[in-house]
């Protein structure tokens, strides 16, 4: 009987342990609600972006960003500079993971240097933009590429067989 104790303490032990090292956060929320608070700007693509389903934004394109961390990595949002943020909607343009920093630790810095190579602040005057609903003219809009059409049969095209010469 004291073996079964000792047994499921030992088990229950364990498990505490590997929470507690599973559970630790590659950045604090702290730090997350910090920086957001000094990209609240207007900003300014150095390059075109890449954001899923063959679109993506045009380098230039004026954007507001947000960030959203989660475990190994953060996210990097994007939505029209003219739009509210909780009405926006967001497109992830960037991710940064915990193996993108030395010895896996965040630092500020390293995120700024990293953020800083895919936007600028917008220099000029937000009164002078014009109002947008979506990204307009900043997004690309791609198309799945078609599928090469084949009429099946061997490699010569046809039906089979020995076909024309």
């Amino acid at each position: 009987m004291l073996g079964v104790k000792y047994f499921f303490s030992s088990c229950v032990l364990l498990t505490l342990i590997v929470l507690c090292a599973c559970g630790s956060k590659f950045v604090r929320k702290e730090d997350i609600h910090r920086i957001s608070k000094d990209f609240e700007g207007i900003y300014v693509l150095k390059q075109s972006v890449e954001i899923g389903n063959f679109d993506s934004l045009n380098k230039g394109a004026k954007i507001r960003i947000y960030f959203k961390a989660t475990g190994d990595y953060i996210s990097i949002y994007a939505y029209p500079y003219s739009q509210v943020r909780e009405e926006a909607v967001g497109k992830n343009i960037m991710q940064i993971f915990e193996s993108d920093f030395p010895d896996g630790k965040f630092t500020e810095e390293k995120f700024r240097e990293k953020l800083g190579s895919m936007v600028e602040p917008y220099q000029g005057k937000v009164d002078k933009l014009p109002t947008q609903n979506d990204f307009g003219a900043d997004l690309k809009k791609g198309y799945a590429p078609t599928p090469a059409r084949t009429s099946g049969g061997d490699s010569r095209g046809g039906r089979g067989g020995r076909g024309r010469r």
